[in-house]
Order: structure tokens, then sequence, then C-alpha cells
């Protein structure tokens, strides 16, 4: 069961909200905040490693290390998600279907199959389906192997260096 604060990534825990103004405030309010991974070892068995689930606002991920092979993505931000930092960490991962980069700001901006669900209102993702993975910082990070395609940003207002 799903409990306030909590998602498990494929509920929505505001099913209703998300037609009326003010929902990622509201969102953001309930969602956890100012969490701190550091100094971790995580494998990657298929699933995305760290999701960050909707909401969450000020995940910082540093000095750690991330390995093994997944499906998509090694990090994942999800929609309402912000103030985030990404920063001394290692990508040693594999990647399978279609996605290459470890590290996406902004995956779907609107190009999911159900972005247009709430068409019809003047606010939140009714007047623009963009995921908004914005005013992040991705940086210091080393990616084995390099590769030029690691990092994808989508977003606006982020801070990304090697």
């Amino acid at each position: 069961m799903v409990q306030r604060g909590q998602t498990d990534g494929a509920r929505d825990p505001f099913p209703a909200d998300r037609l009326s103004p003010g929902h990622t405030e509201r969102v953001q309010a309930a969602a956890p905040t100012k969490i701190l991974i550091s100094d971790v070892e995580i494998e990657a068995d298929y699933r995305i490693p760290l999701y960050v689930a909707p909401g969450v606002t000020n995940v910082t991920f540093e000095r750690s290390r991330i390995t093994g092979w997944g499906c998509s993505t090694a990090v994942y931000l999800d929609c309402e998600s912000g103030g985030n930092v990404i920063a001394g960490n290692v990508f040693d991962t594999r990647t399978l279907g279609l996605f290459a980069h470890a590290i996406w700001l902004g995956s779907r901006n609107g190009r999911g199959n159900y972005c247009h669900q709430d068409d019809g209102h003047p606010f939140g993702s009714s007047s623009d389906n963009r995921d908004f993975a914005n005013d992040n910082e991705v940086r210091n990070n080393r990616f084995e192997p390099p590769s030029p395609r690691a990092i994808r940003d989508d977003g606006a207002g982020n801070v990304i260096s090697p």
C-alpha cells in the first residue's frame, strides 16, 4: 500500500489532485526531502539502481559507485523532484535497450502515451507535459567506459560539469 510521502513507482498517490492548481507544491510537501546518500556501492540487476520518487527534493548522491546492468538509466529523477545533486560518483553500468545514458534529466518530456490524458486544465501537466527535471546539479562524476552520451539534459537550469 502506498503511504503518504511514498510511491511504488506504478501508482500515483495523488491521482485526482494532479488536476488541481498547486499539485506540485502539495506533492513536494508530502514527499521526503534533504536526503544524503554517500559512500555506498549499488549493484544494478536490471532495475533502475537509484530512483528518486515524485516530489522528493534536495537529494544528494555523492562519492558512491553504481555497477551492474539495467533496463534503462542508472539514476532516475521522477516528476516534481528537484534541487538534487549527483556528484563525485563512479558509474560503471551497462544498459539494455534504447537508453544509453547513465543520468538523464527530463527523460520523457511529454513523450509518454499518457501525457495528454489530463488535457483541458490551465495549469500543471495539462498546460505543459514536460518532466521539468530542473535546477539539479550533476558534477565531477566518472563514467566507465567514458561516453559523450553518459549525461543527457532535457531540463532547464541544471548545472552539468564533467
